[in-house]
C-alpha cells in the first residue's frame, strides 16, 4: 500500500508544525544582566545573608565582580503560580535553606539619595537564583520575577568569597 503524495505532504506540515510547536513552547531564557536595567549605574549594594539585617557593599570593584558573577546566569519569567510554588509558599525563607539578598541600588552621587532599586537577587545554596525587577511590574501588581534556568551549586559560595562572607 502505497501513501498518495497529498498524504506524504499532509504528514511532513504536520511533523514541521509539531516541532515547531514543541520548540516554541519551552521557557524563553535571557542573561541575568538583560532583566536589570542600568546594572552599569548600581554604586551601592545592600547583602542580607539568609533573614538577617544587611551590610552595604560601595566598593566599586567588588560590586562589579558580583554583577559579573551573577550576570552569568540564565533567567526565564515566572508566573504567581510559579514564584509560588518556588517559595514554597513562604517556606523557603524560614532558615531551611541558607541564601543572599542582593539589592543593587543606584544612589545619587551628590547628596546620596537613592535614584532607584535596579534589581533584586535571590542566591540560594542549592544554586537556584531568584531574580525580581522592582521596575516592571507582571500581572496582579507584583514586580516582574525570573528564575535560574539551571542551578548553579557553587555560585553561594564564589559570590560568599567576592564579598567576604
Amino acid at each position: 500500500m502505497e501513501i498518495s503524495k497529498h498524504k506524504k505532504y499532509f504528514l511532513f506540515l504536520l511533523v514541521v508544525v509539531m516541532i515547531i510547536l514543541a520548540a516554541g513552547c519551552g521557557k524563553q531564557t535571557v542573561p541575568l544582566l538583560e532583566v536589570m536595567d542600568g546594572e552599569d549605574m548600581v554604586n551601592e549594594i545592600h547583602v542580607s545573608h539568609g533573614m538577617k539585617g544587611h551590610d552595604a557593599i560601595n566598593d566599586k570593584a567588588v560590586i562589579q565582580r558580583v554583577i559579573e558573577t551573577l550576570g552569568e546566569v540564565d533567567v526565564y519569567q515566572l508566573s504567581a503560580r510559579e514564584e509560588s510554588k518556588f517559595f514554597e509558599n513562604g517556606e523557603k525563607l524560614t532558615g531551611k535553606q541558607d541564601f543572599y539578598t542582593f539589592t543593587l541600588i543606584q544612589r545619587d552621587t551628590e547628596d546620596g539619595t537613592v535614584k532607584r532599586v535596579v534589581g533584586i537577587a535571590m542566591v540560594f545554596e542549592d544554586g537556584s537564583v531568584y531574580v525580581a525587577d522592582p521596575e516592571i511590574v507582571a500581572d496582579e501588581d507584583r514586580p516582574a520575577a525570573y528564575l535560574s534556568k539551571d542551578r548553579h551549586p557553587a555560585l553561594m559560595a564564589d559570590i560568599g568569597k567576592i564579598i567576604g562572607f
